[in-house]
């Protein structure tokens, strides 16, 4: 009687036109956000833009992209597989395998976490790099990794915590879901959490802009490269704080929505519900939007970086004319 049930339900999902869309919808998003990720991955440590961001910097940013291509390769394996089940099997035969909906959605919270969280070292390299204003240029990529570590812990203690005491063994999923109902409460309150965390840093990197846009007042007369340190930590910060408005926009709706969402799960019909889910997590949107607008950033800031390149190289000049008198 159980299985009928289930075989009733998976015919339900393939013949449902929402769910498919929508999951067409985040496989295309997928297969996107995939080669943009490899392509910004080169232009961060080769273009002409790419020495405007210290090797730490890069290193972060690295990890981040790193996070859309493991949660976008995930999905896009993962709904492949639901859509071709879907149009060619039989809807006995379509439930999903549980460890393959286990491991994948382990992949695609993994990236998902990666990408939240990002702002953290961040927000942490940018303190460093003010702090040590006058030497930071010259130091290595140890702080880049170290904090890109700690990243990870985060967010293995978030994966720890969403997946502590998943049953496996004897579970029947007519659709692979990101989140067990059992931990919705732990999946809110992480989700605010992340929320707070992205208004905390948007205030510490405007703390941090007025900071060094300070120093840069005080040090006119310091070294050519302390100088054109501060310039570039103030180009950073205003790429920065683009990119901590909108994560913290999308994941506040992100986080808001998702309440919505559960509470109209008694209320749709499981298709709708499951589409609803799906439509919710638009990673993969955010990583498209985040990585193009990263780069009209770096473009519209170009011509400026060039101009006060040009200032602090001509200062230098003038100085050296003048101690050979």
């Amino acid at each position: 009687m159980q299985n009928n049930r289930t075989c009733q339900l998976m015919e339900e999902l393939s013949s449902s036109n929402v769910l498919t869309y929508s999951l067409l919808f985040t496989l295309f998003s997928c297969a996107i956000i995939i080669p943009m990720t490899l392509l910004a991955s080169y232009h961060l440590w080769f273009s002409r833009t790419a020495s405007l961001f210290h090797k730490n910097l890069r290193i972060i940013i690295q990890f981040h992209l790193l996070g859309f291509l493991i949660h976008s390769g995930g999905r896009f394996i993962l709904h492949s597989i639901d859509l071709y089940n879907y149009l060619f099997q039989d809807p006995c035969d379509m439930i999903p395998n549980v460890w393959r909906c286990f491991w994948l959605r382990f992949i695609y919270a993994i990236g998902l976490w990666i990408t939240s969280t990002t702002v953290i070292p961040l927000v942490l390299e940018r303190w460093i790099a003010t702090k040590y204003s006058n030497r930071y240029e010259s130091t290595g990529c140890l702080v880049g990794v170290v904090l890109v570590v700690l990243q990870s812990v985060v967010c293995a203690v978030h994966i720890l915590i969403l997946y502590s005491g998943s049953q496996i063994e004897g579970v029947v999923m007519t659709y692979c879901m990101v989140a067990r109902d059992s931990k919705v409460n732990v999946g809110e309150i992480n989700g605010y959490a992340t929320v707070v965390v992205q208004l905390l840093a948007r205030i510490v990197f405007h703390y941090l802009y007025k900071r060094n846009e300070n120093l840069r007042k005080e040090q006119l007369a310091s070294s050519l490269s302390t100088r054109f340190q501060l310039e570039q930590n103030l180009l950073v910060m205003d790429i920065l704080k683009m990119f901590a408005n909108m994560s913290t926009i999308y994941l506040g709706l992100h986080a808001f929505s998702f309440i919505g969402v559960l509470k109209l799960k008694h209320i749709v019909t499981p298709p709708v519900y499951f589409a609803l889910v799906e439509l919710n997590s638009s990673y993969p949107i955010y990583g498209i939007v985040s990585i193009l607008l990263m780069y009209y950033m770096l473009h519209s800031n170009r011509q400026k970086i060039h101009n006060n390149l040009q200032i602090h190289v001509n200062s230098k000049w003038n100085g050296e004319c003048f101690d050979r008198r």
